[in-house]
Formats: C-alpha cells, sequence, structure tokens
C-alpha cells in the first residue's frame, strides 16, 4: 500500500509540471473490456432462474483458477480430457460446441445456466459436490 501511494504521488507531482493544454482526455462511448466472467454469471443466473452460488462453486470446482483457455488435466488410459474453458465443457460430448465456445466466458457460463435451467446440472462432476 506504502509503494502504491508514493507512486500516486510522485505521479501527481510529475503531472502538475505539465501544462493543461498538452492533457488529452477521451471519451469512452462504450465500456472498452469485457464483463469479468462474475458478471456473466449474475446475467445468466438471473436470465435462466438459476443460482448464481451452485454456479460459482461449479466454476471454482472445475476450474480455480477462472481460466477461461484451460484445458482438463485429467488424463484417462493415456489419454489428456478434450474439456474445455471456465466450466470445463467437455467437447466430444457436445460435437455442436467448438473449443473457440468452450473457451469463450460469455458461451460457457450460459451454457452453464442453460443446462442448469433444464435440470442438466449432472453434466458436471462438480454438480454433485455443490
Amino acid at each position: 500500500i506504502m509503494k502504491k501511494l508514493i507512486i500516486v504521488l510522485l505521479l501527481g507531482v510529475v503531472l502538475s509540471f505539465v501544462p493543461s493544454s498538452s492533457i488529452k482526455y477521451v471519451r469512452a462511448e462504450e465500456p472498452t473490456e469485457e464483463p469479468a466472467p462474475l458478471e456473466y454469471v449474475y446475467q445468466f443466473a438471473d436470465k435462466y432462474s438459476v443460482n448464481a452460488g451452485v454456479m460459482i462453486k461449479i466454476i471454482n470446482c472445475e476450474n480455480a483458477e477462472w481460466d477461461p483457455k484451460l484445458q482438463s488435466r485429467i488424463v484417462k488410459n493415456g489419454i489428456r480430457e478434450k474439456s474445455w474453458g471456465l466450466v470445463q465443457i467437455h467437447l466430444p460430448s457436445h460435437p455442436q460446441i467448438t473449443k473457440a465456445q468452450a473457451t469463450d466466458p460469455r458461451f460457457s457460463i450460459e451454457f452453464l445456466a442453460n443446462m442448469l435451467s433444464k435440470g442438466k446440472g449432472k453434466l458436471w462432476t462438480c454438480f454433485s459436490m455443490v
């Protein structure tokens, strides 16, 4: 915290010497970043009328790092599983879903919420632990 305070103070001192006419302000018309995955959890929990807490527990269990690009670490019979993304979508079980979709936080979290709303939570091993 002390380092951050010193940096902020130094930045203030440096900026005090910059003529205000040389500072340009840019107004963002739209958010420049994607919402955080947790925002998607609440958005899709509401849309599909499912429990956001259950969704969070499943994601924490399936992908503790919340890494949207994570591939399963499970190896069966010497072959690495083909599950991807925040919610570890098993691609061989869902051939209609691409790897790009599985690793897209918005898509994968909506997929989880949709499946939970249809009573298909058992698609995730972690659902039984919730």
